[in-house]
């Protein structure tokens, strides 16, 4: 067993390891910050990390939803378009409440993607070193190699206009 690493039990499966926080433009879709963590920390704890306080909305799951304070501290020219929690009461509020909820995911699923790109194309769905350091560090490689995978079209774009330099010696 790694001392580092640690478990956490979501529903009534046990998981064992570390999680990646990332903070992603909702534009582009890349990632500019990440920050990794034992499994055991809750997901609002790294929150401060994740904002460069250039934001102007931080969109985010139920877990970041009492939030508000430290998004305005951290960010204060953020909007807080984070999801809120739905209480099953089956009135109208309820109703509201989950489409406006259904409208912030569709802004969040980019940041799923990356997670995607990552798992899929990098192979990083588990660890393979002890310690968080050595497993931090090729969370952050699989992570720059999904921003370049994901801005390959526009790097093309740029190198086909750039002129050869060999036709510029000729």
């Amino acid at each position: 067993r790694d001392p580092e690493m640690h478990q956490t039990r979501k529903g009534k499966q046990y998981n064992f390891g570390m999680k990646m926080h990332i903070g992603v433009d909702s534009h582009t879709g890349l990632t500019h910050s990440a920050v990794v963590t034992a499994a055991n920390i809750h997901d609002k704890h790294p929150l401060p990390d994740l904002l460069h306080g250039d934001e102007l909305r931080v969109y985010g799951d139920c877990a970041y939803s009492g939030q508000q304070e430290l998004i305005a501290q951290k960010a204060p020219a953020a909007q807080d378009c984070t999801n809120q929690r739905v209480r099953k009461t089956g009135d109208k509020a309820e109703e509201v409440q989950r489409r406006r909820n259904r409208k912030k995911s569709k802004v969040r699923a980019r940041v799923e993607h990356v997670f995607a790109i990552v798992k899929r194309l990098w192979g990083f769905s588990k660890v393979r070193y002890r310690g968080l350091h050595k497993n931090a560090t090729r969370a952050f490689t699989a992570l720059a190699l999904a921003n370049i995978y994901m801005s390959r079209g526009l790097l093309l774009a740029q190198a086909r206009n750039v002129p050869q330099a060999s036709a510029a010696l000729k």
